[in-house]
């Protein structure tokens, strides 16, 4: 059994380092923080095969909440991510369309 505890501390410490990766993102190194997510992502699958194959589900349940609550906590990151960068590029594109609707106006005057 603490070998089971050994294994679900390594991928709580791993989950850890996604929620801190995402907390981290910024303009400036989206996509290396990204591509560290990604492959944390996997390191996380092939984790969690390893340990489905390796130990019976009761045996988990006991790690199941607090696991639960980390993925619910990444989810809720990656909507708020999206949410901002969606609301980001509305308000670029409402920019825009006043400088066309501007530059319109200024060719109409002519």
């Amino acid at each position: 059994m603490a070998e089971l505890n050994d294994v679900m501390m390594k991928l709580e410490n791993e989950f850890n380092s996604v929620l801190f990766e995402l907390e981290e993102i910024n303009d400036d190194n989206f996509y290396a923080k990204f591509d560290r997510v990604k492959f944390l992502q996997s390191r996380i699958s092939e984790d969690k095969e390893k340990i489905l194959t390796q130990y019976e589900w009761k045996d988990l349940q006991e790690y199941k909440q607090k696991f639960d609550i980390l993925i619910k906590q990444i989810t809720i990151k990656f909507d708020t991510m999206v949410s901002e960068r969606r609301n980001k590029q509305t308000e670029i594109s409402r920019r825009l369309n006043r400088l066309l609707n501007h530059k319109k106006l200024v060719n109409y005057q002519r």
